[in-house]
């Protein structure tokens, strides 16, 4: 596909967002948490939609929102079994 070096410059002049912008929200988005980015109405807003169509409960929900999932994937417990067997008598 061929895009026009002229439409690429104009793109680019139109667009508003500079890397510098991009790299200062990256470090933003890197050390704040998801309830510090969206702000107090925000959160209790996501946390009402969760509520209405989480398929799980709306605190694992919400945990996978907020970013500090602890939970183990389900195979931990087969890698676990899987590991025993190999330990020597």
């Amino acid at each position: 596909m061929y895009i026009p070096v002229e439409l690429l410059k104009n793109t680019e002049a139109g667009c508003p967002i500079r890397s510098e912008y991009v790299a200062a929200r990256r470090q933003e988005i890197n050390t704040k948490t998801a309830e510090e980015l969206d702000g107090a109405d925000r959160a209790s807003q996501r946390r009402a939609m969760l509520g209405a169509v989480a398929a799980e409960s709306l605190e694992l929900a919400f945990e996978r929102y907020i970013g500090d999932i602890d939970l183990l994937p389900i195979n931990y417990l087969q890698i676990g079994a899987t590991r025993s067997r190999a330990v020597g008598r």
